[in-house]
């Protein structure tokens, strides 16, 4: 039987094209010389759409990827390539493990244990880095089975400023940095339940509402290093009115007691076209950094049939205290939409990425905003559309690689 060193260097230049994590490829390489000088640089990866069970798929290639990076208490999973019209099995995470977030290559899980109480974790996709929450555990740990996390967001690193969305009126944005603590909002909030999507813009931390009023939140670290909000103020729209960011004082309200009062309406709003209920368009919208700049995402979906209807894009004018429409373009730039997480990313970083385009992940639908014209990335998405059914399509969201990461 012939050595592993004696496999011929084709062979070994296909098995090194399908590994996607760089910790993977290192050990591919560190096998022996012959392996070494078969590992040509690889493909660039795309963007990939993760489910709530930690499935994987990729909407740009016919290839269907193994993940197998997840901490060692959660199962590997098989991503489904968008492009490929058959089914394929996905591993799910342990029923009680849910992906409920995403910033660029780091996800965050919801790992129930028993009834009322979570652990949170962070997680790398591609250098398979996991890290505890111990002090989000602490705040919202004990809940509901009513609680949930409706977008983590990171600042930038695992290490500095993390915002959460959540569905509960006593705390619908708390901050936390790891190792340091958290920040919880006075009770009842209005304005912070009011907002809808949060984005980053520089240190300040950005909020858009249903009546797309534009806030921002001005973050300070105390004393003890912990992510605090020291003032808030509306740049777009009627005013927000909001007088004591105090910390809040948890015992005044129990997590545990959550009913359906207590819950954060949903971020859309809904149109009856025809008094049936089965016409409604929905109404969402989406914030999102690009260039240094704030762009809002106006989007209408026609439901039950779930797929895009319009799409209008705006910047925030903030001298002018307005949102202005984006009519010439992204400035060769696409846009990826999910509830949990959109980013927007340079075209030029591939030929598979459409520029002037906006991404949904929940319909795999397509913006032109050149054309003002809504496609989708396939010609057959049954498979697609059937696996959607069995999901929340909201819970789904992109993931990018570190290349797009910068």
């Amino acid at each position: 039987m012939a050595a592993w060193s004696e496999l011929p260097e084709d062979l070994l230049a296909l098995v090194f094209a399908r590994i996607f994590f760089p910790v993977d490829r290192a050990c591919f390489q560190a096998v022996c010389r012959s392996w070494r000088s078969a590992a040509r640089p690889p493909a660039r990866q795309l963007p990939w759409i993760v489910f709530p069970n930690g499935g994987v798929m990729t909407p740009f290639d016919r290839v269907v990827h193994r993940i197998a990076s997840y901490p060692k208490a959660i199962t590997s999973c098989v991503g489904m390539a968008l492009a490929v019209r058959a089914w394929h099995r996905f591993v799910s995470l342990p029923k009680t493990t849910t992906c409920i977030g995403s910033t660029d290559g780091w996800i965050a899980i919801d790992d129930r244990v028993g009834k009322m109480y979570r652990n949170y974790l962070l997680h790398n996709m591609f250098s398979g880095t996991t890290l505890s929450l111990p002090e989000l555990d602490a705040a919202i740990g004990h809940v509901s089975k009513l609680f949930n996390i409706r977008k983590v967001l990171l600042r930038s690193t695992p290490d500095d400023v993390i915002a959460l969305m959540t569905n509960h009126r006593s705390c619908p944005i708390i901050l936390t940095r790891l190792g340091k603590g958290v920040w919880l909002p006075k009770s009842y909030a209005a304005p912070l339940v009011s907002i809808i999507d949060v984005a980053f813009l520089g240190d300040r931390l950005y909020g858009v509402t249903k009546d797309e009023d534009l806030v921002f939140l001005d973050i300070a670290f105390n004393y003890s290093g912990v992510p605090i909000v020291t003032g808030g103020k509306c740049v777009i729209g009627e005013g927000f009115d909001h007088d004591d960011y105090d910390d809040h004082d948890t015992e005044d309200d129990d997590l545990t007691k959550m009913t359906k009062k207590d819950m954060v309406p949903q971020g859309f709003r809904y149109i009856d076209v025809d008094g049936s209920l089965k016409n409604d368009i929905k109404t969402m919208w989406y914030l999102i950094e690009s260039r240094g700049k704030l762009l809002m995402v106006r989007r209408q979906v026609v439901t039950p049939f779930e797929f895009t209807h319009t799409v209008e894009v705006f910047e925030a004018d903030m001298k002018a205290a307005m949102w202005v429409p984006v009519e010439a373009g992204l400035e060769d730039r696409a846009l990826f939409i999910s509830r949990r997480f959109s980013k927007s990313v340079s075209a030029a970083f591939s030929t598979a990425i459409q520029k002037d385009a906006v991404y949904f992940a929940d319909t795999e639908d397509v913006f032109d905003m050149r054309s003002q014209t809504v496609s989708a990335q396939g010609n057959d998405l049954d498979s697609y559309n059937a696996y959607l059914r069995s999901w929340n399509s909201r819970q789904l969201m992109w993931v990018f690689p570190p290349e797009l990461v910068a």
